[in-house]
């Protein structure tokens, strides 16, 4: 058994209402939680693991994420993970 202190983020897309919030609040929501979890010594030095379930996920969720704000949010991830692409 690992004696590893990884974050572990679980995100559940069900409870997610597209009606109530749009995308913008929800990724907003995640970088807040990976912002926190950069703080902690254990996540620097163990990683983080995020976990997504997409049970539940449909249309009117998908209809949220055009292209290119998957484009936009990739680009960011990249360059906040990464260093500058």
């Amino acid at each position: 058994m690992s004696t590893l202190k990884k974050n572990l983020n679980l995100t559940f897309l069900d409870r997610w209402s597209p009606q109530d919030y749009d995308l913008d609040w929800v990724l907003a929501s995640i970088f807040l939680l990976l912002d926190e979890a950069v703080d902690s010594l254990d996540t620097q030095l163990h990683g983080v693991v995020l976990v997504v379930d997409f049970r539940g996920f449909g249309f009117s969720h998908a209809r949220t994420a055009r292209p290119a704000r998957i484009q936009t949010i990739v680009s960011i991830l990249q360059v906040t993970l990464y260093g500058n692409c």
